[in-house]
This record gives structure tokens, C-alpha cells and sequence, in this order.
């Protein structure tokens, strides 16, 4: 009944603790010191002596021999008759061996027993060890459980957003895609926009012409720049001469011994009447030198269509045009006209061949123009003082007449000058000065140049006290003006870009004759009558 009340309760045990939430029940172990003993007997002393019999080294069959020695003296048979009346014969033969163990087990109870006493405290406390091992066995599990939790709940976090990633990324490459074939489709259109505007320009004439529609302010700005290089040139080749006497006189001696034909500084101050004049002022040579050279750029490459060069083709050029302006039918307008001429201009211009043309003008007019001054080389290398001129002058002039030839308006330089007044010349002259002086830039050599404006007059003075006291002396710089050409035949008016500068005297006649006559005789006067002194009047 022990052994079948013991296997009850472990049954109920395993039982309970199945059903309670705490760790699950630690398994069976195979440890025969252990489990072997209940297997054998639900006896606690029984189970301890079969194991100190194992300790001991006592083998089965001794152990059973004790015990069929105990059943024998138990029953009536004394002498060890068995059940038919005979000894049994194992125990006559062994009865010696039998006292022995007996005997032996005797002496050796104390120690079993001690024996005994240390195999229960370790029954006792080795399944409770067992069972905190068990438990700590137990919750080390349930956190490397929960480790792996959040280790595949971060991998799973991972791969979601890598696989929100990989879809941007393929959303991103259609989107490319389509960009791409949007791309390819604008520039496919654009392509065949650009042909049909092609075609569209090629059929209308004027619809966007080739030549630069310049602005007043910028051919302005230009000519500016120009007299401003032509005016600093002059005064830097010309000023180691009005400051020495002793190179003055020599310069005025190698004048009077050119031949006439040669002296062209002399030949163009006889010829400019208002030059002659104004070189007789004091503190003039460089406004006569600038008024030489502006002269010559103006007769020689602003004024003509195309700088003197390519002769032909600027008369075939002219011919169209009237013929434009005259024969075709329908009748073409002005601006169509003017479109025509700066294309055809510009297309000359730009050809290779004219390159070479321009070039050779180049050449000559620097050359020319260089051997007017040709007297002011004195000490220089001639190379040198050329290229001065080509760089100062010629270059900017030529291509000053280019942009102007290139666009519709029309732009064109007037070099007006005027009679002087005296007794050899009508008097109109200085009414036309008169007229005209608020489109000039005027200024007084009697006041250190001083710009003269009429309206700053008082308003009582008379035209017969302005024409005693008013005097033209010369022109320094022609003048740049424009007529704008509209859609239609409408012309405009020209309009000033760039005024005109002159000199004039205002004031007393005592205060001109004075300036005049009680000074030294400038070096282009000394250089005009090819004296070194002005001969005094009787």
C-alpha cells in the first residue's frame, strides 16, 4: 500500500504541475541511485540498503540468500526441510558462508547506517537543486525567447523597410523612365519647331533680319570712345613739342624743307579754311591736330558706304536697292528696304574673302594718315608710330562704320563747317552758325572753353550784338545722327546722337584781337606759314 500511495501522489504531483502556470515539471532523470530504490520497493529502508549494498559491493544473490534464510526460520520447518521433507541442499552447502555474511553484515551495520543517514539528507536535497536549476534553466529560456522576439521583430522591421525602399526605388526608375521619354518626345518637337520657323523666316524676308537694330545710346557711347582714343593719341604725340622751343624750330625747319607736294600738314591747312583760322588762337595745335585727324577718318571710312573698298560690289548694293525702291511690284516698303541693305552688308562683311580687303585698307589709311603727322615721328620708330594710328584710330573707325552699315536705322556722320566771319565772306554763313549752335557742342576760347549756350544770354541782346561779338573759329569732330525707319514708308526725322564740337569766341572784338595778336604764334601756324615768328601788322 506505501509503494501504491507513493505512485499515487507523484501522479497527482506531475498532475499539478502540469496545470499550474509556473515552469513545466523537470523531466525523469536516468540516474540510478536515484530512481532505482522506488522502482524496487516503497520501503525508505529497503531502498536505502539496496543502495548501500551497491556501495558496499554485496551482490544479488547474497542479498537473496539472507532472504530465503529469513523465510526459512519464519516458517515450521527448523531444520530447513523443504515442502517434500529434504534439506535444501544450497543451504547445508553454504551454511558456513551464510554465518559469515551474517556476521559480516553485523559488524558493518553502524556503518550502513551512517551511510544511510548521508544518502537521505542528499535524496532529500538533490531535487530541490534539481528543481532551482531547473527554474533558472527555465527563465534563461524565456529570455533568450524574448531575444529572439525582438530579434525578428527588428528583422521584420528591416525588411519592410527595405521592401518600402525597393518599391520607391522602382517607382522612382518609371518615373525617370517616363521623364526620359518625355524628354525625347520635347526634343523631337522642338526639333521640328525649329525647321518650321527655319522655313517660316526663309519665306518671309523680314521677319527677323540678320543686321543688329542698334540703339542711339550705343552708337553714341562708341563714337564717344573713339574721339576720346583719337583726342589722347594726338596730345601724347604732340606734347614733347610744345614744350621745347628748341624742338619746335627744328620741326618748323624740316617743314620748309619738304617739297610742297610732300608737306601735307601744310597742304590740308590751306585747304581747311576754319583750321587756318583757328590755329592763329592760343593753345590750339591739338584741337587742329584732332580736327586733321577726325577729318580724314569722316571723308575717308565714316562717310562713304564701305570705307572706300569693294567698289563694285557696293555699286551692285545701290543699284538693287533703287531698283528695290522703284521697279518691284508690289511696291516694297522702307523697312523692307533697309532690312534688305543691312543683310546684304552683313553678309558682305562676314565672307572670308572680304577679310583680306578690309585688311588692305587697313593698311593703307594708317599709312596715309600717318604721313600727315609724318614731322611728329621725329625720334620715334616709324613702325610703331604706324601702328599708334592703326590702333587708335583706323581700327575703331572701320569698325564703328561697320556696326552702323549693319543695322536698319540709319545712321550717318555730317561735318558741318562754317565761313568765318570777315569781309570776304557773306554774312549767311554765321546765321546758319547761329541757327544750328543748339544741336553743337560749342565752346568759348575766350572763357578756358567754357561751353557757350544761347539761352544763358540775357534776353535784351540783340542778333546784331550777338554777330559783333560771336565768332566761329573751327570744327573739331563731325557730328552723328539718325533717321529711324518704320513699318510702312514712314521716315523720321534725324535725330542727334552725338553732338558736334566746334569752338567759337565770344566776346569783344578787343578780346579776339587780343587773343590773337598778343600771343605766340602756335606751332601749327609756324608750321601753316612756315615762319618762326607771326609777321607784325604795319
Amino acid at each position: 500500500m506505501d509503494g501504491l500511495t507513493i505512485a499515487v501522489e507523484d501522479n497527482v504531483s506531475a498532475s499539478s504541475a502540469r496545470n499550474s502556470p509556473g515552469p513545466p515539471p523537470r523531466p525523469a532523470t536516468n540516474h540510478p541511485e536515484v530512481i532505482a530504490p522506488f522502482s524496487i520497493s516503497s520501503d525508505p529502508s529497503e531502498r536505502h540498503d539496496a543502495v548501500i549494498s551497491r556501495e558496499l559491493g554485496v551482490t544479488p544473490g547474497m542479498k537473496r540468500l539472507d532472504v530465503v534464510d529469513k523465510s526459512t526460520t519464519n516458517h515450521s520447518d527448523p531444520e530447513g526441510v523443504g515442502s517434500c521433507g529434504h534439506p535444501a541442499p544450497l543451504q547445508r552447502a553454504d551454511a558456513k558462508e551464510i554465518h559469515r555474511s551474517r556476521k559480516s553484515q553485523h559488524d558493518m551495520e553502524p556503518t550502513m547506517q551512517s551511510l544511510r543517514a548521508v544518502d537521505e539528507d542528499s535524496l532529500l536535497r538533490s531535487p530541490r537543486e534539481i528543481d532551482v536549476v531547473w527554474e533558472e534553466l527555465y527563465r534563461e529560456s524565456q529570455r533568450a525567447d524574448q531575444a529572439e522576439a525582438r530579434v525578428a521583430d527588428v528583422r521584420n522591421e528591416a525588411l519592410a523597410r527595405l521592401q518600402k525602399a525597393h518599391q520607391a526605388n522602382q517607382l522612382a526608375k518609371q518615373r525617370i523612365a517616363m521623364l526620359h521619354a518625355e524628354a525625347n518626345r520635347l526634343h523631337a518637337e522642338a526639333k521640328r519647331l525649329q525647321r518650321e520657323l527655319e522655313e517660316a523666316q526663309s519665306r518671309v524676308f523680314a521677319l527677323q533680319p540678320y543686321g543688329k537694330d542698334l540703339t542711339p545710346e550705343e552708337m553714341g557711347r562708341d563714337y564717344g570712345a573713339l574721339i576720346d582714343t583719337v583726342s589722347n593719341w594726338v596730345q601724347e604725340f604732340m606734347t614733347p613739342f610744345l614744350g621745347d622751343k628748341a624742338l619746335m624750330s627744328k620741326l618748323v625747319a624740316e617743314s620748309k624743307e619738304l617739297p610742297p607736294k610732300n608737306n601735307s600738314l601744310k597742304i590740308i591747312l590751306d585747304r581747311e579754311g576754319d583750321l587756318a583760322h583757328g590755329c592763329r588762337y592760343a593753345d590750339t595745335d591739338i584741337d587742329v591736330a584732332i580736327a586733321i585727324t577726325m577729318r580724314f577718318l569722316h571723308h575717308q571710312i565714316l562717310k562713304p558706304a564701305l570705307y572706300g573698298a569693294a567698289h563694285s560690289a557696293v555699286g551692285l548694293l545701290n543699284l538693287m536697292e533703287k531698283s528695290m525702291q522703284t521697279n518691284l511690284n508690289p511696291k516694297r516698303d522702307a523697312l523692307y528696304i533697309r532690312v534688305w541693305r543691312a543683310e546684304a552688308y552683313n553678309a558682305l562683311l562676314s565672307s572670308r574673302d572680304f577679310s583680306a580687303v578690309r585688311e588692305k585698307v587697313v593698311i593703307q589709311h594708317t599709312r596715309h594718315l600717318a604721313t600727315i603727322f609724318s614731322l611728329f615721328a621725329m625720334g620715334r620708330d616709324w613702325e610703331s608710330f604706324c601702328n599708334n594710328f592703326e590702333a587708335n584710330c583706323i581700327r575703331p573707325a572701320i569698325l564703328l562704320r561697320e556696326k552702323s552699315l549693319i543695322s536698319t536705322h540709319h545712321f550717318y556722320f555730317s561735318l558741318d563747317i562754317y565761313t568765318m566771319e570777315n569781309s570776304s565772306q557773306p554774312r549767311s554763313s554765321l546765321v546758319a552758325f547761329l541757327s544750328d549752335i543748339h544741336g553743337i557742342h560749342c565752346a568759348n576760347l575766350l572763357q578756358n572753353r567754357k561751353v557757350f549756350n544761347m539761352s544763358k544770354l540775357d534776353p535784351d541782346t540783340t542778333i546784331e550784338e550777338i554777330q559783333q561779338n560771336l565768332v566761329y573759329v573751327m570744327t573739331l569732330t563731325p557730328g552723328l545722327y539718325m533717321r529711324k525707319v518704320r513699318k510702312g514708308d514712314s521716315i523720321h526725322s534725324p535725330m542727334i546722337v552725338h553732338k558736334p564740337q566746334m569752338l567759337a569766341a565770344w566776346g569783344p572784338p578787343e578780346a579776339r584781337r587780343e587773343a590773337m595778336d598778343n600771343t605766340e604764334p602756335t606751332l601749327m601756324e609756324k608750321l601753316h606759314a612756315g615762319e618762326v615768328s607771326r609777321p607784325q601788322p604795319a
